[in-house]
C-alpha cells in the first residue's frame, strides 16, 4: 500500500495519502504512475477483509442509505506516464489549512470494481 491507507465506513471508504501524491481538483483525482500498484494494494485490503462494512455492505445487498450516498458511476483512467487521472463519484478533500500534509477522497463501496478495473487498464 506504500504511503496510502484505507479507513472503512458502514457504506464507503476513505483513501488517503500525503497531499503530494495524492493530489484533487472538484472533479478529479490523481496520483503518481508509479503508485497504481499502491491503490490497487489499498483496495484490495478492502475486498480482503471480511469483516469490513464493504463485506457487511455486500452481504446486505449492496444498499445505500446514508446521509450523503455516493451516486453510482465510472471512473475512467488516463495516464500522461507521469500521473494517472481518475474521475467518477467521489468526495474530494483537501485540507489546505495549517500544516495537515494529507489528502483524502471518499468513495462509495460500488466504486471498488470500477477502480480496480481503470487502474488496471491504465497499470
Amino acid at each position: 500500500m506504500g504511503p496510502y491507507r484505507v479507513e472503512t465506513r458502514s457504506e464507503s471508504f476513505y483513501l488517503t495519502a500525503p497531499k503530494e501524491r495524492l493530489t484533487n481538483t472538484a472533479a478529479t483525482w490523481s496520483i503518481p504512475a508509479e503508485d497504481v500498484s499502491c491503490v490497487l494494494a489499498a483496495l484490495n485490503q478492502i475486498v480482503g477483509q471480511p469483516h469490513s462494512g464493504y463485506s457487511a455492505w455486500l452481504r446486505g445487498g449492496r444498499q445505500i442509505t446514508g446521509d450523503h450516498p455516493m451516486p453510482a458511476g465510472d471512473y475512467p483512467a488516463t495516464s500522461d506516464g507521469q500521473r494517472v487521472t481518475l474521475s467518477g463519484p467521489a468526495y474530494l478533500t483537501d485540507r489546505a489549512e495549517g500544516t495537515w500534509p494529507y489528502n483524502s477522497i471518499e468513495l462509495g463501496y460500488d466504486a471498488v470494481e470500477p477502480l480496480r478495473d481503470a487502474l488496471q487498464a491504465v497499470r
